[in-house]
């Protein structure tokens, strides 16, 4: 069996997917499995991945209607066979000690639930655009992990896909469906409420930002606030310490504000150019 099942799901990337893969295929730890899951691409996705399987056995494909992401990584969960889950986007990049320097850190210490990394950020071209590194080499976050999501930067700099997790841990934790933005930082929220994590402040994963992502869309903006209060007020009716319910309803009060702040300032904007 696979130490490391890794969920990469996937939908029109064909410019990008190649380099994800291969990116894996570099790790200088072998004991890994690709569950590459297509969401019914009408691009050479799918083509690409095929090709690519047939130089290397630890590729799996697999295809599904297209449901979001969501559905897919929830597949992917169901059928990982490893000890630990990593997940990589199409069109990232793992750099090559990333998965052998989290499962060292994993089995030093076994009280851990999840290893995170630092990552750095891409334009689509694969140029780096910013380093987000941690001058701490190795360390442990708090037992509260929940905490530092709550009360560090609005932006938590821990992303799902930098981070490994012990299979046993998430247990029947499933992707929210439901959510059409802020899925993978609700999931983590609720697999490490109350857990101990790991850091790696080495830069060992690349997020690629691309042009023209939904992510910069209006829609998308109100999406993520939707998102973000359905993720807070589940959190404030489910926190297990008044000090953490408090964390929350502070948080709300905040995305509430800036919310406003930020529809007054675009009304405001087309006041004047429409003058």
């Amino acid at each position: 069996m696979p130490t490391v099942s890794v969920i990469m799901p996937f939908y029109n990337t064909q410019g990008y997917i190649e380099q994800a893969i291969r990116s894996l295929m570099s790790q200088s730890f072998s004991s890994w499995e690709l569950l590459a899951i297509d969401s019914s691409s009408s691009d050479y996705s799918s083509k690409i991945v095929e090709r690519i399987q047939g130089e290397d056995s630890r590729i799996r494909l697999f295809n599904e209607p297209r449901r979001g992401v969501s559905y897919a990584r929830n597949l992917g969960l169901r059928l990982a066979r490893g000890e630990y889950i990593a997940f990589i986007d199409s069109d990232d990049l793992y750099l090559p000690a990333k998965l052998e320097s989290q499962v060292r850190f994993m089995r030093e210490h076994q009280n851990l639930t999840c290893c995170f990394t630092a990552h750095l950020r891409a334009d689509q071209d694969g140029n780096l655009r910013r380093v987000l590194l941690d001058a701490r080499s190795e360390r442990l976050l708090s037992t509260s992990s929940l905490e530092y999501f709550l009360l560090g930067p609005f932006y938590s700099p821990l992303l799902l896909n930098t981070a490994i997790l012990r299979r046993s841990a998430i247990g029947c934790i499933m992707f929210d469906t439901g959510l059409r933005r802020g899925e993978d930082w609700d999931f983590l929220l609720r697999v490490l409420k109350g857990r101990i994590c790991g850091y790696i402040g080495e830069p060992l994963y690349i997020y690629r930002i691309r042009r023209g992502s939904i992510t910069n869309s209006d829609s998308s903006q109100w999406y993520s606030f939707d998102s973000r209060v359905r993720i807070y007020s589940r959190l404030l009716a489910e926190a297990p310490s008044f000090y953490l319910r408090l964390a929350a309803a502070k948080t709300l009060f905040r995305l509430f504000y800036i919310n406003i702040r930020s529809l007054r300032s675009l009304v405001e904007s087309r006041r004047s150019t429409a003058s």
